[in-house]
């Protein structure tokens, strides 16, 4: 085929062949066959096919009285190109073209949509129009018989529709004697007491502030002439008027058992008035006003235990409870046995014979011990202490008898009795002194003996203390 032709027929026919933009493949097309392979140097190529949106069938109601309406319509797609499909062939090393299939309609759906009316469309209704109006300037117009009014004339620019706001009704309005375009005629002063109040107004007469009173209201000032306005600006009221405050009245009574006075209302307040009023203070009982009483609390204290074997004890009430006092414990009277009961003995005790010399001691013993609520005794059972005098015994006088018998031994007897006594007397006469310095000794090692156990006490207590 001569490529010349081919080229002239794809000029031609371009639109046919939409489906390829590249231009400078047209000379591998021709009438059926063409030289190479398919645009793009594809073996093949598919039909390529676009499709538009199509509505048919279209159907709308009427439209309701909220302004609606519903409309329907199928929806489509359409083909709407004619594309050209290539497939190359090996054996001939050529490709070869053909037109495509026509394509059915797809995607068919109906549809249904809510849509909104116009006003007045259907039964839709109108949008109301409110009424534009407005009262010119006043005029003076003459009334048969020579007289005259005032007044002011209505424009309507707009009238109502639909439901609006209407016009006014009076077409015309009389104007002040001193309107825009009439005659000035006299005013006069027009004021009114208001409704009496608690007058609080900074502007207010030091005589009438802070008490029940009316203010004066002036409406309408005078012009032109007319009568002045007379009334003060504040008159006082009665307590009780209008809304003003009005306090009770009543007593209050004398005091009772529990020091309390209580008011009684014989006239009721108003408005928000005091109750008790001011003017009667509370009064402050007291004790021995009235009934009132001083608020004491009860004492009371257990007695001794009975002797054995009754052990009881009584609880007396020292002071009475009296007003609000606090209350005893227990009653007056009451009786209680005692948590330990024991028979009251009173210790008894004698002293030994003191012992031979040279202790000359002597040892404390209890005969009847002591139990209860006895006395002691006045030393400890065992005590032991020396005898108050210690003599040692005489010695014997055998030995100087028989030398004075016989006269020729008398110059040797006196020397023999004087030293065997004076020593005997000596012994006699020292030996309680050695007792008594022996027993102040003993005493002085025996208190020794007790500091040292005391401190030896007291550093166990710090050691166990500080662990």
């Amino acid at each position: 085929m001569n490529s010349n032709y081919s080229k002239l027929f794809l000029e031609k026919n371009m639109e046919s062949f939409g489906s390829y933009k590249n231009r400078n493949s047209i000379e591998n097309f021709g009438a059926y066959f063409a030289k190479g392979k398919c645009p793009g140097g594809k073996d093949k190529e598919e039909c390529i096919y676009t499709y538009e949106t199509i509505k048919d069938k279209e159907n709308t109601t009427t439209c309701n009285s909220s302004c609606e309406k519903i409309h329907t319509y199928r929806q489509f797609k359409r083909q709407n190109n004619d594309p050209k499909k290539c497939i190359y062939i090996k054996m001939i090393k050529k490709s070869a073209y053909d037109d495509c299939q026509k394509m059915k309609d797809k995607d068919i759906e109906w549809k249904t949509e809510l849509q909104k009316c116009k006003p007045g469309e259907g039964n839709c209704p109108y949008d109301p129009v409110d009424c534009v109006s407005s009262y010119g300037k006043c005029l003076e117009e003459k009334l048969p018989g020579g007289s005259r009014k005032c007044v002011q004339k209505l424009n309507i620019t707009t009238k109502a529709a639909h439901g609006g706001k209407k016009c006014p009704k009076n077409k015309e309005i009389e104007c002040s004697p001193d309107g825009d375009g009439c005659p000035f005629n006299p005013v006069d002063c027009q004021e009114a007491y208001g409704e009496c109040y608690l007058v609080k107004d900074n502007d207010a007469p030091s005589n009438i502030k802070g008490k029940c009173g009316k203010k004066n209201v002036i409406y309408k000032n005078p012009k032109h002439g007319g009568k002045r306005c007379v009334n003060n600006k504040f008159k006082s009221c009665n307590e009780g008027e209008g809304i003003c405050p009005k306090d009770c009245d009543g007593n209050w009574s004398n005091c009772n058992k529990d020091c309390k006075s209580i008011f009684t209302k014989t006239i009721k307040e108003k408005n928000g008035g005091e109750c008790p009023p001011n003017s009667k203070p509370k009064p402050k009982c007291k004790p021995g006003m009235g009934q009132c009483v001083a608020d004491i609390d009860c004492d009371g204290e257990w007695s001794d235990c009975s002797s054995y074997p009754d052990c009881k004890k009584v609880y007396k009430h020292m002071v009475k409870q009296t007003g609000k006092g606090l209350n005893c414990r227990y009653r007056d009277g009451f009786v209680k046995k005692c948590d330990t009961c024991i028979a009251n003995i009173d210790c008894e005790g004698e002293w030994s014979e003191c012992s031979s010399y040279p202790e000359c001691e002597k040892i404390y013993k209890h005969k009847v011990k002591q139990s209860g609520y006895g006395s002691n005794c006045e030393y400890s059972d065992g005590f032991t202490r020396k005898c108050d005098t210690c003599i040692a015994p005489e010695p014997s006088q055998e030995p100087s008898q028989e030398p004075s018998q016989e006269p020729a031994q008398e110059p040797a007897q006196e020397p023999a009795q004087e030293p065997a006594q004076e020593p005997a007397q000596e012994q006699a006469i020292s030996k309680p002194i050695v007792n008594q310095s022996e027993n102040t000794n003993e005493k002085s090692n025996d208190n020794t003996l007790l500091y040292i156990l005391v401190a030896i006490l007291i550093i166990i207590q710090i050691v166990s203390f500080m662990n």
